[in-house]
């Protein structure tokens, strides 16, 4: 172990450590076989994770199954999921690629970027923000149990590394997470969100009038940028794209993901009250407001990822001046559609603006 990640960790935890890889140096090859996965987890997968710092009892929860799919720990940080951990018994063959693929495709469909597949003997690991989730693009390192007691890697696991980002910026460094950036392009697609969702909503509402879709339009952009904006602030766990993932599992039924939109929307506004999700038409999509799944699960799936010139958006990475200035671009190309709007455009645009502004400096400071 070198000094920098010696000085991460106490004297103590090594020695717990330690203390485990010769608990199974000692194992014989018929005790090892005779090993369930339960008993793996109790005797070696659990202990090594609590040296590394990990709380079992407040921080590390059991996963329950979800599409049929399921792994095995949820390791989370004041309520975010940092990764999981599909378990196995020593006797598994963890080079056999179904494991991984089970691993990483749950991980995946909960938006969750990394996942650990381990039986103690190694331990791999998995970031899965790819688009098309398989074991080549998402492998990134892998530890022997012989290596624990000397590689760094370990550490990378450790409940401080997760803390201060270790192994997103080593990831970052050898081009193992795909980059997310923002710039101007994010303009261009509010405007195109919008003219797709008002089109689609006039289209299935024919007796609203035009001027209360858009309001009901711009409402829920307004969420949706929000909502996203908590989860890249690391405030909430991945909300939206389980949502689209989870509705194309089940084989994209009809008003599924409008129906789970609008509980969202519900939840968003008893945890901050912040008066965005105040209670609206915009509350019963599928209902009221009529309009197709597809539509809102394309826009959904833009906000991470755009369909057009790949761009991943980070909205941790917009100061609220920034995001002003993107929205302005934004909102002068509606005024120019709207004549009607020239008197009070001037008005409307500066307090859409600071309330936003608002928005996203209260949803730095939230908890």
């Amino acid at each position: 172990m070198n000094k920098q990640a010696m000085g991460a960790q106490n004297f103590a935890s090594m020695q717990k450590i330690k203390k485990l890889v010769e608990r199974y140096e000692k194992l014989s090859d018929t005790e090892k076989k005779g090993y369930n996965e339960q008993q793996t987890k109790d005797h070696f997968i659990r202990p090594l994770f609590e040296a590394l710092g990990w709380d079992f009892e407040q921080e590390v929860w059991p996963e329950t199954d979800v599409s049929g799919k399921r792994v095995d720990y949820a390791f989370k940080i004041d309520g975010i999921t940092k990764f999981y951990i599909e378990a196995k018994a020593i006797p598994v063959n963890l080079d056999e690629e179904r494991w991984a693929e089970q691993a990483i495709n749950y991980s995946w469909h909960k938006s969750v970027p990394w996942v650990v597949l381990t039986d103690f003997e190694a331990i791999k690991v998995f970031n899965t923000e790819w688009d098309e989730p398989d074991i080549q693009s998402c492998r990134y390192i892998e530890i022997l149990w012989t290596e624990f007691l000397t590689s760094e890697k370990l550490w990378w696991l450790s409940r401080e590394a997760f803390q201060k980002g270790i192994l997103d910026k080593k990831a970052d460094e050898v081009g193992k997470r795909p980059k997310r950036i923002i710039d101007e392009q994010l303009a261009s697609d509010l405007i195109r969100w919008r003219e797709l969702m008002f089109n689609e909503l006039c289209g299935y509402n024919p007796d609203v009038k035009p001027k209360k879709i858009s309001e009901h339009v711009q409402m829920i952009l307004d969420r949706l940028i929000f909502i996203r904006t908590l989860e890249d602030r690391k405030i909430e766990d991945i909300i939206l794209q389980p949502l689209v993932r989870n509705w194309e599992d089940k084989g994209r039924k009809t008003d599924q993901l409008l129906f789970s939109l609008n509980k969202i929307f519900r939840k968003i506004d008893r945890t901050y009250n912040s008066g965005l999700f105040a209670e609206s038409a915009c509350d019963y999509l599928g209902e009221k407001i009529e309009a197709m799944d597809i539509t809102f699960a394309d826009i959904i799936n833009e906000l991470y990822k755009t369909k057009n010139k790949g761009i991943r958006y980070n909205f941790d990475d917009i100061p609220a001046d920034i995001f002003g200035n993107i929205y302005e671009q934004y909102l002068g190309y509606i005024q120019k559609e709207d004549a009607k709007a020239k008197k009070t455009s001037k008005k409307n645009l500066r307090a859409f603006i600071t309330r936003h502004a608002i928005l996203l400096i209260i949803s730095r400071k939230i908890l």
